[in-house]
């Protein structure tokens, strides 16, 4: 394989993104039918939601393989490398292996009118079939109904929460986006959900209806955070009966008491299965969620000064990265690199840094998402006292870093596209294993 073949037909699959998604599963069913129907037979975990579907993804994905299984684990978009999206127990996809099948995907997508989540969705269910998996567990790309991933039979759902997000294609309300991500839902199998208020009611609603059995974080297990720190998070999860009728102790490697709800998603997902006949002990939780790594999620890198990069990229997450400078980061002085795409409320996302930061610089990813730093600059509300503006993310980082005394932090935040970037200028590597 020479490398240069390989980014050429990475080029070719990247330009399916023009089409779009396609708002059904026709497409997808169409695609996998003709590398052998490779995800049929096989166990699996679908997760939806609107924050926080890859760490819980994560979370169940090291549980499975802490308990001896082996793990197909999908997730989207990438930071560094595209190949970080598809892993088999923590993994990547080895660039040969991804070669040969985009060899044989991309000219059947590029003459089958496929998108590219179709094509991507393909590529990683036939690589889980051909490295033997006993479980995949999928992170939805969007909504839940009509996305690719969908066409996977879950033993159980998860949707993790519900907020706006997607208006255009998911609905403008909570009620119609929780319609819209009950479409994962499947008859007379659990669902499990941390979603609250005008999302959950009609989530309970749905349930009912279809047979679908919901569990739900908050009410059916409580859960209380007992220490926050860069080291970790320490929680107690109690529930009226069953594993959890006495309050427990678990602690999780990743950062954030947001991080709680998400592991505690992915805990009654795999007592679910657990009930359901797979074998998941105790042992096997407790070192799964340890040992939980998601790159670009409160994740740090270098010293003098630390760099933390964050994927927050709506309002609801950019509430989580604040609550974790208010409490795991409290006292620390926090210069932020801020990158958006155009379709998302800036203002709202910026609301949440203001006055929690003493600089902001405002940026903008080489994608053709990107809205332009000046333009996020415009969008942000009163209260930026200290601020500049460079029109790439290299720049970016380099006047942050000029800024930052050594004691003090360089958070870089807004986007996936931004923190990736961020990442790959400064030199870190693609994680190959997590």
């Amino acid at each position: 394989m020479r490398n240069a073949n390989y980014e050429q037909l990475l080029k070719r699959l990247y330009s399916l993104q023009k089409r779009g998604m396609k708002l059904n599963l026709g497409g997808t069913r169409a695609i996998l039918k003709k590398v052998g129907n490779p995800h049929k037979g096989i166990s699996s975990v679908l997760v939806g939601g609107t924050n926080g579907k890859g760490s819980t993804s994560s979370f169940v994905a090291s549980v499975l393989k802490a308990a001896g299984h082996r793990v197909g684990l999908l997730t989207s978009p990438h930071l560094i490398d595209f190949r970080e999206r598809i892993r088999v127990s923590g993994e990547c996809i080895p660039k040969e292996e991804a070669y040969d099948l985009l060899k044989f995907l991309v000219p059947e997508a590029e003459t089958g009118g496929h998108s590219f989540f179709e094509t991507m969705t393909a590529l990683a269910f036939r690589h889980f079939r051909d490295q033997g998996v006993d479980f995949i567990v999928a992170e939805v790309g969007l909504g839940g109904r009509l996305d690719s991933t969908n066409v996977l039979s879950p033993g159980v759902s998860v949707i993790t929460g519900i907020a706006i997000e997607h208006s255009r294609i998911l609905g403008s309300t909570l009620s119609l986006i929780a319609t819209e991500k009950a479409g994962i839902m499947r008859k007379g199998r659990p669902t499990v959900t941390a979603a609250t208020g005008v999302g959950l009611k009609r989530l309970e609603e749905i349930s009912e209806k279809l047979g679908s059995r919901l569990l739900r974080v908050g009410k059916d297990v409580r859960l209380r955070a007992r220490f926050l720190s860069r080291a970790g998070t320490v929680f107690t999860i109690h529930g009226d009966g069953g594993a959890y009728a006495r309050p427990r102790n678990l602690f999780l490697g990743l950062r954030g008491k947001f991080q709680i709800r998400n592991a505690s998603c992915a805990i009654l997902a795999c007592s679910a299965l657990r009930d359901a006949g797979f074998s998941i002990g105790d042992d096997a939780l407790e070192a799964g969620l340890r040992n939980t790594q998601w790159p670009g999620r409160l994740e740090e890198w270098g010293r003098n000064p630390v760099v933390l990069f964050d994927v927050a990229h709506n309002p609801q997450a950019a509430s989580q990265l604040a609550d974790a400078m208010d409490t795991i980061y409290s006292g620390k002085e926090i210069i932020a690199v801020v990158g958006m795409v155009a379709e998302k409320d800036h203002r709202a996302f910026l609301r949440r840094l203001v006055g929690r930061v003493k600089h902001l610089v405002f940026t903008q990813a080489s994608c053709s998402r990107a809205l332009s730093a000046r333009e996020l600059k415009e969008r942000a509300p009163s209260g930026v006292a200290s601020w500049s503006v460079r029109k790439s993310v290299p720049l970016a980082i380099e006047e942050a870093l000029s800024r930052a005394q050594n004691d003090e932090l360089v958070c870089v935040t807004g986007s996936f596209y931004t923190v990736g970037e961020a990442m790959s200028c400064l030199g870190v590597g693609v994680r190959e294993s997590i």
